[in-house]
């Protein structure tokens, strides 16, 4: 274990396994077992399929014993507080996960995606540091197609908070690479446990119906 990821309500960390890859392992919530992880692994499958550049996925179980805490990891607590890790700060990030009676839990591992982060993919505009980035957002086809194929899915947290650009070289060449992430919240799920009627169906503040 490496660290916490600060932002969003889903219960996780980060990990390095001994191969040195990384990834952010998201658990499910106790009264939803599958709900968060089984939405987040078909979802970032149909939207690979249909194009978009999603974060590699992979349905894990494990118990805890198999997890080490790496020397000098920290996190942030929600006070603001940088802290080195111990083993009541795992028992506390999995206390509400669902578990097996022989121990094992079910998550999801999201892997770190390559590159060097350059912020969030937003819905509007042009980014001013990337020479490539010429025609405005709104008018791209990529996100048009992605409100449809978010609404078939019932993605109803597609916010540009959940993207994700990344600086790479491939072939040779640098540029900014555009993601989508995190697909917790689609398919009947928000992440924490199933989603409202309203999820999906309407705006928390609609304008008249003209």
């Amino acid at each position: 274990v490496i660290g916490r990821p600060g932002a969003g309500v889903t219960p996780k960390f980060m990990i390095e396994d001994k191969g040195g890859s990384r990834f952010i392992v998201k658990l499910d919530p106790v009264d939803y077992p599958g709900i968060a992880s089984g939405a987040e692994m078909i979802s970032s499958k149909f939207f690979h399929a249909f194009g978009y550049n999603v974060a590699e996925a992979y349905i894990v179980s494990f118990t805890k014993d198999r997890l080490e805490i790496a020397p000098g990891a920290t996190f942030t607590t929600n006070i603001g507080v940088t802290r080195e890790i111990d083993q009541t700060d795992i028992d506390h990030w999995m206390s509400n996960a669902p578990v097996e009676p022989d121990g094992v839990y079910r998550a999801l591992a999201s892997r770190f995606i390559p590159g060097v982060p350059v912020g969030e993919f937003r819905f509007f505009g042009t980014r001013p540091d990337d020479p490539n980035d010429i025609f405005p957002h709104e008018h791209r086809r990529e996100l048009r197609g992605y409100r449809v194929i978010s609404a078939w899915l019932n993605h109803d947290d597609s916010r540009a908070l959940n993207t994700y650009d990344s600086f790479v070289e491939e072939n040779g060449r640098r540029f900014i690479k555009h993601y989508l992430l995190d697909f917790g919240s689609t398919l009947g799920s928000a992440s924490i446990g199933a989603n409202e009627p309203r999820g999906g169906n309407e705006y928390f503040i609609d304008g008249p119906a003209w």
